[in-house]
């Protein structure tokens, strides 16, 4: 769950929706249905909601409303696979959103022998548009649980192998954090240190 001016919001893998409770009482006041599982808890920036889902779309929505404001996809859904029991595109967006400096950081990716997709949007528009905006097609990369960054990096989680950073200003691919294992967290520190692990 996240937390943010008296309200709870949550994502839900068994019903494909996110909802926002009053923190007070408890009372759900409203509830946004995807077409895919919410698998990573929203993220509260500017008055918004930000997240994506198994349908391969990250999606932002008024956070006192839940009403819609921009949904992207990087690319269309094409054929769809089974995948726990669902049928999904191969690059749902199972990393959620971050938002930093007026840019929706996020990433489409299962399968390693398929198309990954590294974007970096507005965040008020959804458009790939202004300084440090692309979507970038990646080879090889399975992108899982949410990123992480610092000034100059973003650095994604990617299961079972090391983590994949990326320069933050254009997306360009940096490699792998060498001599590491894998996992779901990554974390950068104050002093630029990055933790990871299972």
């Amino acid at each position: 769950v996240t937390a943010a001016d008296g309200a709870v919001y949550s994502g839900s893998s068994v019903d494909d929706s996110v909802r926002r409770l009053d923190a007070a009482s408890g009372r759900v006041t409203w509830t946004f249905t995807t077409d895919g599982p919410v698998r990573i808890a929203p993220t509260i920036s500017g008055g918004r909601v930000y997240f994506g889902s198994d349908d391969g779309f990250a999606w932002c929505l008024d956070a006192r409303s839940g009403k819609l404001i921009w949904k992207f996809a990087p690319t269309a859904p094409g054929q769809l696979i089974l995948n726990n029991g669902r049928f999904i595109p191969v690059s749902p967006c199972r990393t959620g959103v971050m938002v930093d400096g007026g840019t929706a950081y996020f990433g489409c990716a299962l399968l390693p022998w398929k198309p990954a997709w590294l974007c970096a949007l507005d965040a008020t528009t959804g458009k790939p548009t202004g300084p440090g905006r692309f979507v970038h097609q990646l080879k090889g990369h399975t992108l899982e649980a949410p990123p992480a960054a610092s000034s100059k990096l973003l650095i994604f989680p990617r299961g079972r192998v090391p983590p994949q950073v990326f320069r933050r200003t254009d997306g360009a691919d940096l490699g792998s954090l060498k001599k590491s294992g894998g996992g779901s967290v990554v974390v950068v520190a104050l002093d630029s240190r990055i933790f990871h692990g299972p």
